[in-house]
């Protein structure tokens, strides 16, 4: 019989350990944490590991420590599961404006606890909105809304702690009672909520939902206060940090203000009211929504525990008698498999390591005990995505020296070691080849999926991690640029297989699903399968600017344009001047989505393009 129960191993909840550590870290009482939300405690058994907090509560506790929760990809039990489905299904309804559907789903959702029946009050303020209701109704339902979790509202005397939700909720209120009172009434109220948002705490990727909005309020107030220069800072500000988070909320907004603020400081610079134009025309491309009065989205990529088991089982070759061996009946197996069962936690990590994944309800590229690890790897991320080998290496070595040598942690090393490498410049003799950064993906990926990646493509569709993905992405376009253009494709398709369509599920994989869509774009336009390539790339658009994510819309945008060049060298004259326009249009809004996100890079690859093809040196207010 396989040990793979470990039965000496303490069962603790390491995402509960994790928030203690982080409230720790950053200083909170634990009372403070807790208050509206659940017991105290019930939140020390959390944060000892002995209790395991559902979806909301654990999202609700991070977000109020201002940490992201999208960092972490959600393993449910298949109840929890059912009830996260029933939320999204209200918020479809009421985003795309379908008040009769909306208010069905809502009336069949059962509210368990305080924080779904405060997201059942967030609906139904939105619901109201739609059909018209009074700005007084309005701001009693988000008043009320607000203090199911929060009962004094705003402590003007210390610092207060608010989840994403409460922050929206707290942001409408204020909105509302501008909109009855004049904005006298709540200009320190948002001055104060902005100074929340910029405490130290707040981790950028989590602040930058609710920051812009915020932002343009003081801005209104220091503007009509006649404090420009201190408006334009708050502005700038803002600006920056969605650049660098490659989000776009409020950003139309900030430049809005930002022009309106260099004319009454007599500057004379165009570019926010370009910037602003070739915004508008990306943004025109996205889905018509419905503007909801109070935003709601959980984040991050969750998965339904049953389905899990059952199908990287099956994709891992094993039956289930050797699945359940020394871990439960096969029986047992069998009727959680099928739905009919709900796990325990011994169980659940014993049969999530036995298909080679953490064993965790809340997966992170890296599972540690130690809350330093958790730092060293967001800030080795930051640094990839800056391309900053030279920052990222040592934090790599630090990271590698005391982590676990668990699967799914040595997985992350060596895919992680892949990326910094290939950030290095490529004179420096430790810069990967991609030969052998081929070598390096197909051993990281060998960890958890020890298959024959020559026979791919009979694979079958199975839920895989998010490192898994980003293995196999890396691992298309590494064959791509050695020309092996078949094999990357069939790689590329099949990662994008396993995330699904994006109709399914549109912004819980927003980041992966556009990003393995864009490797198959690229992979299809060198192919010569231009309709499936623009197609695809018009699809990631859409669900890039539904998602507020500008990360990769200069590259999808590049992409389009370069299919349309290659389509130009077989039609007619006539035909070709109308592609080559709609092309430098594409062009365009490239280096505007570039210039947003603070993609220095790809400026640089876009102006270079149109210099050599087009004789065109290209800026926001280039003439075609």
């Amino acid at each position: 019989m396989r040990d793979a129960n470990k039965n000496s191993e303490p069962q603790i909840d390491r995402m509960g350990c994790y928030i203690g550590q982080v409230r720790a870290y950053e200083g909170v009482p634990l009372e403070q944490l807790a208050q509206g939300l659940c017991t105290k405690s019930y939140l020390c058994r959390v944060e000892n590991g002995e209790r395991e907090a559902g979806k909301l509560l654990t999202d609700a506790l991070l977000q109020r420590l201002g940490k992201p929760v999208e960092l972490f990809d959600r393993i449910l039990d298949w109840d929890e599961y059912q009830q996260w489905l029933r939320r999204q299904r209200i918020w479809r309804h009421l985003s795309a404006g379908e008040v009769s559907l909306a208010t069905a789903a809502m009336q069949a959702y059962q509210a368990a606890d305080v924080l779904e029946h405060q997201f059942l009050q967030t609906a139904k303020l939105n619901l109201r909105a739609l059909q018209g209701a009074a700005v007084e109704e309005l701001r009693d339902l988000a008043l009320a809304a607000l203090l199911l979790t929060q009962p004094s509202r705003i402590d003007h005397g210390e610092p207060q702690l608010l989840s994403q939700n409460e922050g929206w909720l707290l942001l409408t209120y204020l909105e509302l009672w501008e909109q009855l009172d004049g904005l006298e009434a709540v200009s320190g109220d948002y001055q104060k909520l902005l100074q929340l948002l910029c405490q130290r705490r707040y981790d950028a990727r989590e602040r930058v939902y609710l920051f812009p909005y915020v932002a343009c309020h003081v801005i209104e107030v220091e503007f009509r206060q006649g404090h420009l220069a201190e408006a334009l800072a708050i502005c700038e500000r803002a600006l920056r940090e969605l650049s660098q988070e490659k989000r776009l909320y409020a950003y139309g907004r900030l430049l809005e203000w930002k022009q309106r603020l260099f004319t009454a400081l007599g500057r004379t610079e165009q570019e926010p009211q370009q910037l602003l134009h070739w915004l508008n025309v990306l943004q025109a491309q996205g889905p018509a929504q419905v503007k909801l009065l109070v935003p709601y989205m959980e984040r991050g990529n969750v998965y339904c525990l049953n389905q899990v088991i059952r199908e990287r089982r099956k994709l891992l070759g094993l039956s289930q008698e050797d699945a359940a061996d020394g871990i439960c009946d096969v029986s047992t197996l069998s009727r959680i498999e099928n739905r009919r069962s709900s796990l325990h936690k011994k169980v659940r990590k014993s049969l999530l390591r036995r298909v080679n994944m953490s064993g965790e309800r809340y997966d992170y590229e890296v599972i540690s005990d130690l809350y330093e690890d958790y730092i060293l790897r967001s800030e080795i991320g930051r640094a990839v995505l800056a391309y900053d080998a030279f920052q990222a290496i040592p934090l790599w070595e630090k990271l590698a020296e005391h982590t676990k040598r668990e699967k799914t942690n040595l997985q992350f090393l060596s895919m992680s070691k892949a990326m910094i490498l290939e950030c290095l410049p490529p004179q420096h003799p430790k810069y990967l080849l991609p030969d052998c950064e081929v070598k390096l993906l197909k051993g990281s990926l060998s960890y958890t999926l020890p298959l024959n990646l020559d026979e791919i493509g009979t694979w079958r569709s199975a839920i895989l991690s998010t490192n898994e993905l980003l293995i196999l992405n890396g691992l298309a376009r590494c064959y791509k640029t050695l020309g092996k253009l078949e094999k990357a494709q069939v790689i590329a398709a099949y990662a994008r297989n396993c995330i699904g369509s994006a109709d399914a599920n549109p912004i819980y994989y927003e980041d992966l699903y556009v990003r393995l869509g864009l490797q198959l774009v690229s992979i299809w336009g060198d192919c010569g399968y231009y309709l499936e390539s623009n197609n695809l790339a018009r699809e990631c658009l859409r669900v890039s600017l539904e998602c507020q994510d500008s990360a990769r819309l200069a590259m999808l945008c590049y992409n389009l344009a370069w299919n349309l060049e290659q389509q130009m060298k077989s039609v007619s004259a006539e035909v070709k001047t109308e592609m080559r326009r709609t092309a430098l249009s594409y062009l365009q809004q490239a280096y505007a989505a570039a210039l947003i996100s603070n993609d220095t890079v790809g400026q640089a690859h876009i102006r270079v393009h149109c210099t050599e093809v087009y004789g065109i040196d290209m800026s926001l207010d280039s003439k075609f």
